[in-house]
């Protein structure tokens, strides 16, 4: 009897979840619907405990509107601003990142997930942090 109801138990998951799965689209599906620019920017060269700034634009390329329902950065060091209006069919949008560099030298590279009405993007930043250029606190005479 455990079995019986066990066997109909994964029919039931098995199917259940065929159902889902064939009802959402797939990433082929989404990647024509919003076309970025460039998915990926490498700042380079950041100096050490400078902030570093880069636009992703977009465009929405689907016959519906879009509009951005949140934009998560991987970590703190990124603070991240969009377009909260709607993008209408054909219309441009961006997102904003701005990377703050630590204090030490080291590579980086930081993912922004953005979901959309029309699905979820991921963005990369990336680059080196460099140490910053020392300035002397008061001039140096030459005699």
């Amino acid at each position: 009897m455990k079995k019986l109801i066990l066997s109909a138990l994964m029919t039931v998951i098995t199917f259940g979840f065929a159902q889902a799965q064939s009802s959402t689209e797939t990433n082929d599906d989404l990647k024509d619907k919003v076309i970025f620019e460039t998915l990926t920017h490498d700042f380079g060269d950041v100096p050490a405990g400078s902030q570093a700034r880069y636009e992703f634009v977009f465009k929405n390329n689907s016959e519906k509107v879009l509009e951005i329902t949140n934009v998560k950065p991987s970590c703190g060091c990124t603070a991240p601003s969009y377009s909260k209006e709607p993008v209408p069919s054909g219309g441009k949008g961006s997102i904003v990142a701005v990377y703050s560099a630590p204090s030490s030298p080291q590579p980086f590279s930081k993912s922004i997930t953005v979901s959309t009405t029309h699905g979820v993007y991921r963005l990369i930043i990336k680059g080196n942090v460099v140490a910053a250029e020392t300035t002397p606190s008061s001039p140096v005479r030459v005699n």
